[in-house]
């Protein structure tokens, strides 16, 4: 019984992203790209990202806004310092800006 549940919940977090339960940290990261790279080639490596929950192309002084969690600081450091600068990423990243939040006061799952 506990491996069936053990199991239902692995297949769960990957199916539904239950997983994010247990990452409680929230930050919204916006990313100014580099003109000379395209849009979509930002896309396909932050897509790849374990930590980014949604990505999103957005107007004004930034191009990108992802929504991330994680369970702790040091997550949100590493994030950034180790995988947001790797240099095939970062060489299409001009600026970025990361925006913690303080709580959730609504949240929509449904159909909009």
């Amino acid at each position: 019984m506990v491996i069936g549940l053990y199991i239902f919940l692995f297949y769960s977090r990957k199916i539904f992203g239950l997983y994010h339960f247990g990452n409680p940290i929230k930050a919204i990261i916006l990313i100014r790209h580099k003109k000379t790279t395209a849009l979509e080639e930002l896309f396909k490596d932050i897509v790849k990202l374990d930590e980014v929950e949604a990505i999103y192309p957005i107007t004004g002084a930034f191009d990108v806004m992802i929504k991330t969690r994680f369970k702790d600081i040091g997550q949100i450091s590493d994030f950034i310092m180790k995988k947001l600068s790797k240099p095939a990423l970062a060489a299409k990243i001009t600026r970025t800006e990361t925006i913690m939040t303080l709580d959730t006061l609504k949240e929509y799952f449904g159909k909009p």
